[in-house]
């Protein structure tokens, strides 16, 4: 699992679509589209700017930075499911 794949998952979660959330986080919805897919590996910052459009607390409830790794070896990949849904 990359980061693409939690951010498409939280994308979902908030059910926006990629086009949605691409204008509000001023990035083509291309360029989304390839992060989600991996084809293009975003960097730590372009995660941290999608998370706060995902409106996720912190980066960390969405994914962590680019590596595409957990911080630590024990720790696990958090998923949407585990965390509450944000409300509007």
């Amino acid at each position: 699992m990359h980061a693409g794949d939690l951010i498409r998952e939280w994308r979902q979660r908030r059910r926006l679509s990629q086009l949605d959330l691409a204008i509000a986080a001023n990035v083509s919805s291309r360029h989304l589209s390839f992060v989600e897919t991996g084809r293009s590996r975003p960097t730590s910052e372009m995660i941290l700017h999608l998370a706060e459009h995902l409106r996720c607390a912190t980066a960390t409830h969405c994914c962590w930075p680019a590596a595409s790794r957990p911080p630590t070896p024990n720790a696990a990949w958090p998923s949407p499911s585990s965390r509450p849904s944000a409300t509007r």
